[in-house]
């Protein structure tokens, strides 16, 4: 996935959320289930966000469920997975270029975040991706910087995108980042859309 799919998954991730809140009150509500097909259908991309308790990095009964229903999406789609990408934060918004550091324990609480769902889509894929974690309690590094990788391209969409807007426990909705993974899914042949 490029800088420019990942602005298109936020764009229609955010246009979907917008979309249902505004529907009227005559229309059905859209379930999460459709509108994440929805979603998928316009950028050729499924995902979901995982909420994770402060402090904590251990997946609850819900975040399991999420990435089950994630992971029988991906087998339902008749092309190949590609890639899946778990951006990871602590338990702070990804660091501003003021600041732009964040202390040792914020990113171990990230990257074990980000190693756990790893662990858990592999168990659920029952086979071996390519699963690529950024860790986003960091900004990029001087060589992502220079070279502009993919770790620079992620990061940098991101930050300009602010997708993960995701519904909570109470049905309210939350564009923050702290406490958050975002999994992604991309699929053979989807870059052109």
């Amino acid at each position: 996935m490029n800088s420019r799919m990942i602005v298109s998954l936020a764009m229609a991730t955010m246009s979907l959320i917008i979309a249902a809140g505004c529907s009227s009150p005559k229309s059905k509500k859209k379930s999460p289930e459709e509108i994440q097909a929805e979603a998928a259908a316009s950028v050729g991309t499924h995902y979901t966000t995982v909420v994770f308790e402060k402090g904590k990095s251990g997946l609850n009964a819900l975040n399991k469920e999420d990435i089950k229903k994630l992971a029988a999406l991906a087998h339902k789609n008749p092309k190949p997975i590609e890639e899946i990408r778990i951006l990871a934060w602590a338990d702070k918004e990804y660091p501003n270029k003021v600041e732009g550091r964040a202390n040792t324990s914020e990113i171990i609480l990230a990257s074990d975040r980000a190693r756990i769902i790893k662990e858990y889509l592999e168990e659920e894929l029952k086979e071996l991706e390519d699963i690529d974690s950024y860790n986003m309690a960091k900004r990029p590094g001087l060589f992502s910087k220079l070279f502009k990788n993919e770790e620079y391209d992620v990061k940098n969409a991101i930050e300009k995108s602010g997708t993960t807007g995701s519904r909570l426990p109470d049905g309210s909705v939350s564009y923050t980042k702290a406490s958050k993974a975002l999994i992604v899914i991309d699929y053979e042949g989807d870059e052109d859309k």
